[in-house]
């Protein structure tokens, strides 16, 4: 990522996206994404949502601004993994080849990165970025991020996984630098100010980028060059919440 600088370093990583399992014949099969994501992140109790929101609650205090806005919530790592795959079904966008792979995805407002790390059981991102500005949630995405690829074996085809300590109301463009192909944005608690930042940098990625947006609907039309593809009322780690697939308008 070149299109934004990031206050802290960034790592980079294996993801479990190749992982294999023997079945009784002997025969490798592929891991089953979910009970992948939940054997990861049962094994700590600081890999936990209700330890991310720990975080997030103790971090409020020390972050400007609206305490609404600086609050916790994140995608279902079931309901993220079906929207990836209802991505695929409806060819809205992302490679039907698994290898090799060449989609992106980054999460604005990524957490403890929890989220992002479901996405990439779902699917064989070549990087995975995720920008988020509380410095506590920044330290328990690295700490989940050594979790997770310490359960891995090397897969032959890595996801390189980047999390950035950045505030989004602060890039130096909104232009992102490479343009991803899929950007995810839980943005039930994202006031007006923050979510119309989230507006800008939709509207300068590429024609045919994906974006996953939950509770609010990014504006669509000529002017935005956005269109909405699907909208769903999905389960989320708080409640039910509206889902909506939207994407940079393909040039004719």
């Amino acid at each position: 990522m070149s299109g934004f600088q990031p206050s802290l370093a960034s790592a980079s990583f294996s993801s479990l996206t190749s992982t294999t399992s023997s079945s009784s014949s002997g025969t490798p099969t592929p891991a089953n994404p979910l009970q992948t994501f939940d054997s990861v992140f049962s094994s700590a109790a600081s890999a936990s949502l209700e330890s991310a929101h720990d975080v997030s609650r103790s971090a409020r205090s020390e972050v400007e601004g609206n305490k609404a806005t600086a609050g916790y919530g994140e995608f279902r790592a079931d309901t993220l993994m079906s929207i990836i795959e209802l991505i695929k079904e409806k060819r809205y966008g992302l490679s039907a080849s698994a290898s090799p792979c060449t989609d992106t995805v980054i999460d604005l407002g990524s957490g403890s990165g929890r989220g992002l790390f479901a996405a990439c059981l779902a699917h064989p991102f070549k990087t995975a970025t995720g920008l988020e500005y509380m410095p506590a949630l920044h330290a328990s995405a690295l700490a989940n991020l050594a979790l997770f690829t310490g359960h891995s074996s090397p897969p032959p085809a890595p996801t390189n996984f980047i999390f950035s300590l950045s505030d989004i109301t602060k890039l130096p463009s909104w232009r992102l630098t490479p343009s991803p192909t899929l950007l995810l944005c839980h943005a039930t608690l994202f006031d007006n100010d923050l979510f119309a930042c989230v507006q800008l940098v939709a509207e300068e990625c590429d024609p045919g980028t994906l974006f996953v947006v939950v509770s609010k609907e990014l504006r669509t039309g000529y002017r935005t060059g956005i269109e909405t593809l699907h909208s769903e009322r999905m389960e989320m780690t708080w409640g039910t919440g509206t889902v909506y697939i939207q994407r940079r308008v393909l040039p004719d």
